[in-house]
C-alpha cells in the first residue's frame, strides 16, 4: 500500500516537472520578437519594392509606346506636308488667273484662260495634322509618364506649332470658300454644265478653247477686279502657310531624331 502511494507521488512529481519544462520552453525572448519583426518588415518592404519596380517598368514601357506612336504620326504628317509642297504648282497658277481677270481689253483669249484657271482656286486645302498621341498625353493625364524634361518641352513646342498652323490653315480655307462663292458671280456655270453633258468627251481646256463666243457671267469690271484681289490674297496666305509648313517640318524632323536617340529607337 505504501509502495503504491509512493509510486503515485513519484508519477505526479514527474508530471509537474514535464509541465514546468514545457511551459518554460514555450516562452520567447525579446530577441525572438525583434527578429520576427525584422523578418516581417523585410517581407513587406521587399513586396513593396517588387510592386514599385513592376509599376515603373509598366510606366516606362507605356512611355516608350507613346513616343514610338508620336514618331509615327510626325513622320506621317511630314509625308503629307511633302504632298502640299508638290501641289504648289497649281497654286502658282493663281497669278495667271489674277492677270486674266484684270485684263482691261477683256479679249476672248483672256476670258478662256480665266475659265480654265478658276478651278485651281479649290485645288488645295489646308492639311489636317494627326494629334492623337499628343491628345492622349495631355488630355489623358499621361504626360507624367514622360520623365525627360527636354522631351516634354519638345512635345509642347510641336503641339503649339500645330495649333498655330491650324489657325493659318483655317484662314486659308476660309479664303478658298469665299473665292469659290465668288466664282458663281463671275463665271457662267452653263459652260461647265454643257461640258459635262457633252456626248463627245474632251478635256475641259479643249472644250473652253472651242467656245468662240465665251463670256463672263457679269460685265461688271469692278466685280472681276475685286475677285482678282481676293485670289491674290488667297495665294499670299498660302505662300505664308507653306513657309510655316517648311519650318514645322524641319522642327519635326529634328524632334524625330532626338526622340529616337533618347529612347534607343531604330
Amino acid at each position: 500500500m505504501e509502495e503504491e502511494k509512493s509510486n503515485t507521488q513519484n508519477q505526479e512529481t514527474e508530471n509537474m516537472e514535464v509541465h514546468h519544462h514545457a511551459h518554460h520552453e514555450g516562452k520567447k525572448s525579446w530577441k525572438s520578437y525583434v527578429w520576427e519583426f525584422i523578418m516581417l518588415f523585410l517581407a513587406v518592404f521587399c513586396g513593396f519594392l517588387a510592386e514599385w519596380q513592376l509599376e515603373h517598368t509598366i510606366e516606362h514601357s507605356r512611355e516608350k509606346e507613346f513616343v514610338v506612336s508620336m514618331i509615327k504620326e510626325l513622320e506621317s504628317d511630314n509625308e503629307k506636308i511633302n504632298g502640299v509642297f508638290n501641289d504648289t504648282l497649281q497654286i502658282n497658277k493663281l497669278d495667271s488667273l489674277v492677270i486674266a481677270l484684270t485684263n482691261v481689253d477683256n479679249n476672248a483669249d483672256n476670258i478662256k484662260k480665266a475659265y480654265m484657271l478658276k478651278n485651281n482656286i479649290g485645288s488645295l486645302s489646308a492639311m489636317a495634322f494627326n494629334k492623337s498621341t499628343i491628345s492622349q498625353l495631355k488630355n489623358g493625364g499621361n504626360m507624367r509618364l514622360i520623365r525627360n524634361r527636354a522631351v516634354v518641352d519638345s512635345i509642347n513646342l510641336i503641339d503649339n506649332n500645330i495649333d498655330y498652323l491650324a489657325v493659318q490653315g483655317a484662314t486659308y480655307d476660309e479664303f478658298v470658300l469665299n473665292n469659290l462663292q465668288f466664282i458663281s458671280k463671275v463665271f457662267d456655270v452653263r459652260y461647265a454644265i454643257k461640258f459635262k453633258s457633252a456626248k463627245i468627251k474632251s478635256n475641259y481646256a479643249d472644250y473652253i478653247n472651242q467656245q468662240s463666243d465665251i463670256k463672263y457671267l457679269s460685265d461688271d469690271e469692278n466685280l472681276r477686279i475685286e475677285f482678282a484681289s481676293q485670289v491674290a490674297f488667297q495665294k499670299s496666305i498660302f505662300e505664308n502657310y507653306v513657309y510655316m509648313l517648311k519650318h514645322h517640318q524641319k522642327l519635326s524632323k529634328r524632334m524625330i531624331v532626338f526622340l529616337k536617340k533618347e529612347y534607343n529607337i531604330e
